[in-house]
């Protein structure tokens, strides 16, 4: 059964699904597997003196994944249908539990093909020789999870059952071998076995077993105690130092367009949303209305064809020199008029500043999904795009970070760095203004008005957290001093040995 071509993988329920038999075949003429499914199961009827259909062993609306080009999905399916066959009771909870496992590898799937589409080689045993393990298929998709909860995209139960769903699936190929003949065992590979213990009320000790592919929520809070909360989550603002070790990676790593983008989130405070819907017009525009000012302002929100969180209508303000720099992108890069002839909007100032190399934008803008819907505007730009947006949310651009620019770090400068996520940028400018600002003998209120302006903040609460921030930390390292003179501050008799 295939479904018509989709661009992207999706969940089939079958309505009547019964036990089957199935075995796993490997193509001949590549690393592919397969599945050949045999006949119903049938069970001896001593009575009738023949072989039957067993009527329970029938499960109704069965998820079936299959993938973009319209084939189903062999690993995941026989991976579900073994946690059924196995597992699974014939009734509406484990109904309900085994669409909760499809969709959590659904959104696997979907990652892989994303990539792919972004022209990174993932499939599910990508592990090239000579690359750490961290760059294997199962710790970048961990990674790209944690980002997820990090920029308030997920709740942490949802990545936490998405993570825990990953390691399932490769235990289940682990315990069945179901791996290319030339690569090593799963377990080790692609995730390792861990331990720890927990205690009930009473202190009775239980072993629990998990991988390194689990997120904890330990993980996601290390490193707390420097960031910013508020209405943006969780974010840290760079030292000098670390802002300086960025600006030099991608000065380095010679991406252009990256190191446009890094610099909007350093220089104008915007969210990633702002600056990968930013239009060719507006960028024009303001080129033109500022020349010979050391600033530039654009309007964002709604109705510019700008986005921003929560649809929050405010005035983006850039360095003119930067805004000159996207200006010369847009209008003499031949890597961007390369992209944009492939695009959605292709010559039109409607256009988004940035593009994938498949002349993608880096995050879909409100406008555009309007626009894909209206086949008199699709149809006059690119007849294939008609109707089709993607899910783009700047993950490519998460994925520059974490598998080129912090890696050019550490290895160049900090090998212990923590790193960075973009959205810290913005807090970065945030604090610099701040800080700045104090020097100058700045009002508390008109540095909070300032703040909110530069940012875009709906809440005041939110914009006080920057000017409580330096001092928060100061408060905070002191007290960790103190607690280590209290604990360590004394004579230990092995001192002296």
């Amino acid at each position: 059964m295939a479904f018509q071509l989709n661009s992207k993988a999706k969940i089939v329920d079958i309505k009547r699904f019964y036990r089957v038999e199935g075995r796993l075949i490997k193509s001949s003429d590549s690393n592919e597997f397969y599945i050949e499914w045999g006949n119903y199961n049938l069970d001896w009827n001593p009575q009738s003196k023949r072989f039957e259909s067993t009527p329970d062993l029938m499960l109704e609306d069965f998820p079936v994944i299959y993938q973009s080009d319209g084939t189903p999905w062999d690993l995941g399916n026989l991976y579900l249908y073994w946690w059924w066959n196995n597992n699974a009771d014939y009734n509406a909870k484990s109904i309900s539990t085994i669409k909760r496992k499809a969709k959590h590898l659904l959104h696997y799937l979907q990652w892989l093909e994303d990539s792919q589409s972004l022209e990174r080689p993932y499939h599910v045993f990508y592990a090239p020789k000579g690359l750490r393990p961290r760059q294997r298929v199962t710790y970048q998709y961990k990674r790209y999870l944690q980002s997820l909860y990090l920029d308030n995209t997920n709740a942490l139960s949802v990545v936490k059952g998405k993570a825990a769903e990953v390691a399932q699936f490769y235990m289940f190929l682990n315990q069945y071998n179901l791996q290319p003949p030339d690569m090593p065992k799963i377990e080790g590979h692609f995730y390792r076995i861990k331990q720890a213990k927990r205690f009930t009320p009473r202190g009775t000790a239980h072993q629990i077993v998990y991988t390194d592919i689990h997120i904890t929520e330990s993980m996601l809070k290390e490193n707390d105690s420097e960031t910013i909360g508020g209405e943006d989550g969780k974010v840290r603002p760079l030292s000098t130092k670390e802002k300086d070790w960025v600006l030099e990676g991608l000065e380095t790593l010679g991406d252009r367009q990256m190191q446009l983008i890094h610099w909007l989130g350093l220089y104008s405070g915007a969210r990633k949303q702002t600056i990968c819907t930013l239009t060719v017009d507006s960028i024009k525009e303001a080129y033109i209305a500022y020349q010979g000012s050391a600033e530039a302002r654009v309007k964002v929100g709604p109705g510019t064809g700008i986005d921003t969180k929560n649809n929050v209508n405010y005035v983006l303000r850039i360095p003119f020199g930067l805004v000159k720099a996207v200006y010369n992108w847009i209008v003499r890069s031949p890597i961007y008029k390369e992209r944009r002839a492939i695009s959605f909007y292709g010559e039109s100032d409607q256009n988004y500043c940035f593009l994938t190399k498949n002349g993608n934008p880096f995050y879909v803008a409100q406008r555009h999904r309007a626009d894909a819907q209206n086949p008199d505007l699709s149809h006059t730009l690119v007849l294939k795009d008609r109707g089709r947006v993607g899910n783009f949310i700047g993950n490519s651009i998460n994925d520059f970070d974490n598998q080129r620019l912090i890696p050019w770090i550490k290895e160049h400068k900090d090998s212990n760095w923590m790193g960075f996520r973009f959205h810290d940028l913005r807090a970065t400018k945030g604090m610099e203004f701040v800080r700045k600002a104090r020097v100058t003998n700045m009002t508390p209120t008109d540095i909070i008005l300032e703040v909110m302006s530069i940012l875009g903040h709906r809440s005041e609460s939110s914009t006080q957290r920057y000017l409580d921030f330096d001092e928060f930390v100061r408060d905070r390292r002191n007290k960790n001093r103190a607690v280590e003179n209290a604990l360590y501050n004394q004579d230990f008799p092995w001192d002296t040995e």
